[in-house]
């Protein structure tokens, strides 16, 4: 055990060096970048929108007054801070006309939305609103977008871009891995698809079509989802993950072939009363929000 934990450890750390390599060249020219737009810009003042501002307050509230200033960004620290002032002091400000509704519960949607968003860097406006629905709350897509902006979060396109990630999708083909995703698959169509998809259809030519396509469906699925954020050391650790992905797929992904729903709920996934949990799968790569037992 000893001879193999040594190379899993030379590893780690190269990667880890390679990563954090990747970073201060990444820091390193965006550093440049500011400084030629600020030698362009010279004693002009920019003109930002109010959520230009969010989004720019948003990020720089996790970044130490020293860290702005090495980032020579075209906004001050000074500046930053004055405008977090000011838009706290706006949210909570009680003499602004209050609208009629649930305040409670709209704080609380609120404060999920910001969560699902920010742990789950892919997550869209869709996923958003399939993870409140099993939470009981009917929100609409609109409503998702707009709280977001609020929030100084960006969409997932581009809230989703890492600076760089592991690719581990080459291995989805490894000794036996494609028959236990393909059974999954086969799984799903029997969930998804009903009668259409049973093996003693009479027209087996389009009944395969059907299934061919619901297997490259998931394919992308587990890939984009799993495994191209994943590095494998070996088949083991491939199958665990396949494992944990596929039962995350048929009971806690919502599926907008299903109507945003999950495939398979039973009375714990349809509870939409007590505390709010998170169950989180792969070092909290894949998450499902829940009700506990009151």
């Amino acid at each position: 055990m000893a001879s193999l934990s040594h190379p899993l450890q030379f590893l780690l750390v190269a990667l880890a060096g390679w990563i954090n390599q990747h970073q201060r060249d990444v820091i390193d020219y965006l550093r440049t970048k500011n400084r030629v737009l600020r030698e362009q810009l010279g004693p002009r003042r920019l003109r930002f929108t109010h959520e230009q501002r969010i989004r720019l307050v948003a990020k720089a509230k996790h970044l130490r007054r020293q860290a702005l200033r090495e980032i020579g960004s075209i906004v001050s620290p000074d500046t930053l801070l004055a405008w977090h002032r000011h838009l706290i002091a706006r949210k909570y400000d009680g003499g602004q006309r209050r609208r009629p509704g649930r305040p409670r519960v709209m704080a609380e949607i609120r404060q999920l939305v910001a969560r699902m968003a920010t742990e789950n860097r892919g997550w869209g406006y869709t996923r958003i609103q399939g993870a409140l629905a099993n939470l009981g709350h009917d929100v609409g897509r609109g409503t998702i977008a707009t709280i977001l902006r609020q929030h100084g979060i960006e969409p997932a396109p581009e809230r989703q871009k890492p600076l760089g990630r592991p690719r581990g999708g080459g291995f989805l083909h490894g000794r036996g891995v494609d028959r236990d995703g393909l059974e999954a698959v086969r799984r799903a169509v029997r969930h998804r698809a009903g009668d259409a998809a049973r093996p003693d259809c009479r027209d087996r030519v389009r009944a395969r079509q059907r299934v061919n396509a619901h297997a490259e469906r998931y394919m992308r699925t587990i890939k984009e989802a799993c495994l191209n954020r994943m590095i494998f050391v070996g088949e083991h650790s491939l199958r665990r993950a396949i494992a944990e992905f596929v039962t995350h797929y048929h009971y806690e992904r919502n599926h907008q072939g299903r109507g945003n729903h999950l495939l398979i709920s039973d009375a714990t996934t349809e509870r939409h009363k007590g505390p709010l949990a998170c169950r989180d799968r792969l070092g909290g790569l894949l998450k499902y929000y829940h009700r506990r037992a009151a």
